[in-house]
This record gives structure tokens, sequence and C-alpha cells, in this order.
């Protein structure tokens, strides 16, 4: 049985939704010296059940750009990966922390708790 939370479809996250949970994940760089990310992509019509954006973030100090960030959020499976641009085996896979599921509630989204 498939409990509805919310109205909104997951895959119809947007990139503010998925910087937001970059940052509740802490996938991005400490924000006291880094800037807000900087979304360079966005899809969410490469795969049936992911999103992906890529991102990067200034140095407050000198506004240096940072290395892009690229993080996939598979939405039925609750996980995300993430790494570096062409930096692959660097990668980072993670189950979503219970503050992103909240978040995800807040926001109305119909998440597929079974």
């Amino acid at each position: 049985m498939n409990i509805e939370i919310g109205s909104k479809k997951i895959k119809d996250l947007t990139p503010e939704n998925l910087i937001d949970i970059a940052k509740i994940e802490g996938v991005c760089n400490h924000l006291e010296f880094w800037g807000n990310p900087i979304v360079t992509d966005f899809t969410n019509t490469m795969f049936s059940d992911t999103v992906v954006i890529d991102f990067h973030q200034e140095r407050i100090s000198d506004n240096m750009k940072g290395k892009t960030i690229v993080l996939f959020l598979n939405f039925t499976d609750f996980i995300f990966h993430w790494h570096f641009e062409n930096e692959k085996d660097e990668s980072r896979n993670s189950r979503l922390q219970i503050k992103t599921i909240k978040y995800l509630i807040d926001k109305g989204f119909n998440l597929p708790l079974y």
C-alpha cells in the first residue's frame, strides 16, 4: 500500500530544492567560507528515478571558483551519490537523512513510502 503524503511529484524537484538538499546533506563546501551554490546544469529526464544537478561555489574571500560538484538523487530508493566533476574515483554514496525527508514532506512532495 502506498501512503500519499503530498501532492507534488518527487520527479518535479527543482534545482532550488536540490541545492537545499545538498546543504542539508553536507554536500557543498562550508558556507562560512564559500558562497551559496551556483547551479550550472540540471536534469530530471536523464533517468526515470533520479534527478541530477551540477553546481559550484565561489570562495568568499577572493571569489575563486571551486570545483564543480555533480549530485545524483535517486528519489525511489532515497539515496544520493555525488562526486567532483572529472574526479569520479572519489564518489560518495549515502542514504537521505530523516532531516531531508522531513524537508521534502514540508515542501509538499508525495514520497514513495510503502
